[in-house]
């Protein structure tokens, strides 16, 4: 294949370029989608981005780490601060919301075959979970916490299993039972799940 002027050895110090990054995720994204994880080689995805394979294994050294890299583009990188307006049950339904946003669209078809490997990889599956789960699972932990110091959980919730279970639904409907991720879902979950632990909410219009 030949080298384009992207694919040139890069000088010490010298930024990466951001163009050739976007070129090389987008056609990972987009060959996961189509071939599945088994399909996708670095040949395909160099190919696919017009770059050579050694520019490539210069910035992402396994391909675990350039598709998990790739699946987080494509939600826009790191997960958003936790919110907090003061109302746990009102932060937990958007942190909820975003989740569900983001595997209605493109995104979720790239997650699903990605996640039915994880069994298969362990080197994918300690990626993913680094880069992807723990960030957003550390934000929900987060936000139960301190609706937990703020008096308006029970002191007794199970933190812990409460912050996996509005993410282990969700997967449930993507990757087994097709069910509709609907508009409605986020709050039904925190009304489910939630709801029994909350001790209290603050008052309209005070954080």
């Amino acid at each position: 294949m030949t080298t384009t002027s992207l694919d040139a050895p890069r000088r010490p110090g010298r930024p990466r370029d951001p163009e050739l990054a976007e070129r090389v995720l987008a056609a990972t994204s987009v060959l996961l989608a189509e071939v599945g994880f088994a399909g996708l080689s670095m040949d395909r995805i160099a190919e696919r981005a017009r770059v050579s394979k050694a520019t490539i294994y210069a910035r992402w050294p396994s391909k675990a780490e350039l598709i998990v890299e790739a699946v987080a583009h494509q939600i826009g990188g790191e997960p958003p601060e936790a919110p907090d307006t003061g109302d746990v049950a009102a932060d937990l339904r958007t942190l909820l919301e975003a989740l569900c946003g983001a595997m209605r669209g493109p995104f979720g078809r790239v997650m699903a075959p990605l996640i039915g490997e994880l069994v298969h990889d362990a080197e994918l599956a300690s990626t993913f979970r680094q880069r992807f789960v723990t960030p957003r699972q550390g934000r929900v932990r987060q936000t139960l916490e301190l609706g937990r110091s703020r008096g308006q959980l029970h002191p007794d919730a199970d933190i812990d299993l409460l912050a996996d279970v509005g993410a282990a639904v969700v997967f449930q409907r993507l990757l087994v039972t097709g069910e509709a991720l609907g508009e409605e879902l986020p709050e039904r979950l925190v009304r489910q799940f939630v709801g029994p632990w909350l001790t209290s909410r603050p008052e309209a219009g005070r954080p």
